[in-house]
């Protein structure tokens, strides 16, 4: 089936690909380079000889004096200081890869970005007056709240997310698609965008008391093409079936070794207080600045994983259901014009969620 989609348009596949590969080669250029930039910038930050000599510029041109600004302690000004820099660069990272934000969803994406730094400070206040423990408390807590299949569902409004959607008509679908809607009793739960989009795509909502699946693209081809929309969505039922376990799992998941990473931060402190003028505290929070602005999206691997392991067991759910062939026909069908589907691995680990198409194809055609 998939050579006869590339026989269907052949010149135009060949042309889309050349191009996608270009870009593909690009990206990892660029991202090699910002990595090497990223490098001799945590370097001023780890290595004790040269932050030392950060909280001596620090000293010597009184960045923040106290007849200027409410900030009046060295480990503060460092703290702000440093904050600034790290999240300065987050950012950056974070328009070269996901662009400028135009959508709800996006800039709740970078709220956590933005409003990091101040919530660092704030504890620092709050370690201060309270002692270490309420500070332990306040980072598990807001660690637990900024795990992403936590904190959407409770900024995201859902009629706010239905406002471009409209009822999606499941007489489209055959009868092993609706016993199913019914058995998961979703089938008033699927909804289909109400602005023809050519991106043909659908996802799973998952709110606290409801479950979502929000169809894009044009409802009159998924009329005209059957297997296409049941093939898809039984992809979707696959996540549908799991309920609420894959979003507690990762996300707890995540928050643990969030924590552990904490407690080892904690201990590295410890030691590069006997070789700095800041408190054991400070250099605790400079590490966390480092790690959670940072490092943290190239240290959870173990997450990616996790979220891959769902999209291979929703992939087997919808062979299960016979729709295997189908599935990989519309896999490729959809993927091709938007995707390179040469091989890389580390192109499809920094790029994507999901497996690679080719990886999805060969695994379900076993």
């Amino acid at each position: 089936m998939v050579t006869e989609c590339i026989k269907e348009d052949e010149s135009n596949f060949y042309n889309v690909q050349n191009e996608l590969s270009r870009y593909k080669i690009f990206y990892l250029n660029r991202f090699i380079l910002k990595e090497i930039i990223m490098c001799l910038i945590l370097t001023l930050f780890i290595n004790d000889k040269f932050r030392n000599k950060i909280i001596a510029f620090v000293e010597q041109n009184k960045i923040f004096e106290e007849n200027r600004f409410f900030i009046r302690s060295l480990d503060l000004n460092c703290i702000t200081l440093i904050s600034f820099c790290v999240f300065l660069i987050d950012y950056i990272h974070l328009l070269n890869k996901y662009g400028i934000p135009d959508s709800f969803i996006d800039q709740a994406f970078y709220v956590k970005y933005l409003i990091s730094p101040l919530l660092y400070i704030i504890s620092y206040k709050i370690f201060n007056k309270f002692g270490r423990l309420a500070l332990y408390i306040l980072i598990g807590f807001l660690l637990l709240f900024l795990q992403p299949k936590i904190l959407i569902p409770l900024v995201l409004n859902m009629n706010r997310l239905l406002k471009g959607y409209e009822k999606f008509d499941i007489n489209l679908f055959d009868d092993r698609i609706k016993r199913k809607l019914i058995e998961f009793n979703i089938e008033d739960n699927v909804y289909i965008s109400k602005i023809p989009d050519s991106v043909k795509n659908m996802g799973v909502f998952k709110y606290f008391t409801r479950i979502l699946v929000l169809i894009d693209g044009s409802k009159i081809e998924y009329e005209n093409n059957p297997k296409l929309l049941n093939s898809m969505f039984s992809h979707e039922l696959g996540h549908v079936s799991r309920g609420y376990k894959d979003m507690i799992f990762i996300s707890f998941c995540e928050w643990l070794l969030d924590i552990l990473i904490i407690f080892l931060i904690d201990f590295f402190s410890f030691r590069s207080r006997k070789s700095s003028k800041l408190s054991r505290f400070t250099n605790f929070f400079i590490f966390c600045l480092v790690y959670f602005l940072i490092l943290r999206d190239y240290i959870f691997v173990f997450s990616l994983i996790l979220k891959r392991n769902e999209e291979v067991y929703a992939d087997k759910y919808a062979v299960s259901l016979g729709y295997g062939e189908e599935l990989a026909y519309s896999l490729f069908k959809i993927t091709y014009k938007f995707s390179c589907l040469q091989e890389s691995s580390i192109y499809n680990f920094i790029k994507f969620v999901h497996p690679s198409t080719i990886t999805r194809i060969k695994r379900i055609c076993r």
